[in-house]
């Protein structure tokens, strides 16, 4: 009978889908600036990590994203010298989940972004376990499948594939879940 293995690997298969469930969530507001970003806490109880300051105050009426991946629709400065971008999310859209990690590729490459917070998940999201292959193409080839099945998003395709340094972080209240 085909489902004999079942009962023995269940327990298996759920941790092993809870596992990958965890790491493969969020997406949506990504926060920059032209400085270095301070790493989040480590450790229980650690808050969101904090933004530092921006050193261009003309930072932006300067952004400029290429129009092959992407554009700025409206942009707002408050008063405090930090810096939030929001880029709109179409969930489980495979051209939109590749056009976000290309927008913040652009902005780690441009703007010396270090940090991407996340809608969806909670604390920092470790794609370490999956960006240390030493084979970028089979990163590249199982990310691709992966994310062409939603089960990854643009900035986690972005911290396997190509940024193993860039720190996703989950900005949801836990216990709201």
């Amino acid at each position: 009978m085909i489902n004999n293995w079942q009962p023995k690997w269940k327990p298996w298969l759920r941790a092993i889908a809870a596992v990958t469930l965890v790491t493969f969530t969020g997406t949506s507001v990504v926060q920059g600036d032209t400085a270095n970003l301070i790493h989040p806490a480590k450790g229980p109880g650690a808050a969101s990590p904090e933004v530092s300051q921006v050193q261009s105050p003309d930072f932006l009426s300067s952004l400029v994203i290429p129009d092959s991946i992407g554009q700025v629709k409206s942009s707002f400065k408050g008063s405090k010298d930090k810096i939030v971008i929001h880029i709109q999310d179409a969930h489980a859209n495979e051209e939109a989940q590749y056009n976000i990690a290309k927008i913040i590729d652009y902005l780690a490459s441009k703007q010396n972004l270090k940090l991407v917070n996340l809608e969806g998940a909670h604390g920092e999201l470790y794609t370490q376990l999956f960006s240390f292959f030493p084979s970028k193409e089979a990163k590249k080839t199982v990310s691709d499948y992966f994310l062409k099945e939603a089960r990854l998003t643009g900035p986690e395709y972005l911290a396997i594939v190509e940024r193993p340094d860039l720190i996703l972080y989950g900005v949801e209240d836990e216990a709201m879940y």
